[in-house]
């Protein structure tokens, strides 16, 4: 087995979202697995390596059916679609708080560095001045 398939399995027994969305469980796996060794048995032929090389080679070529079809089914299905963007944020009013946000910015660089710490903890941590 290698190296690679090794990880895949890692990443599928940790159920990693980000590299599968909707990666199966490990005992889906495992139980794919087990189905398939019961399956093969009556066409196994002893060529001189052990029977466990054999389910490891069946366990790999699972693991990359399911790699496959993951990386086929790019969807990610909701339960109903939106009838407008998402949010409360209209496109016009996220570009002018983003207009609004660099302004800002150029306003706090011309302040010291105290002045601008004291309106960060105000504004940013809610702190108030005894």
């Amino acid at each position: 087995m290698s190296w690679s398939t090794v990880r895949r399995a890692g990443l599928l027994r940790q159920g990693n979202s980000e590299v599968w969305p909707q990666a199966p469980s490990a005992e889906d796996l495992a139980q794919d697995v087990a189905i398939a060794v019961l399956r093969a048995i009556p066409t196994y032929d002893d060529r001189g390596f052990s029977f466990m090389a054999f389910v490891y080679v069946l366990a790999e070529r699972k693991l990359i059916d399911v790699w496959r079809k993951n990386l086929r089914d790019q969807s990610s299905p909701v339960a109903s679609m939106p009838d407008g963007p998402s949010g409360s944020v209209l496109p016009e009013e996220h570009l002018v708080s983003g207009e609004l946000g660099s302004y800002l910015g150029k306003l706090l660089e011309i302040l010291p560095h105290k002045q601008r710490h004291v309106l960060w903890l105000r504004v940013a941590r809610g702190l108030v001045g005894r």
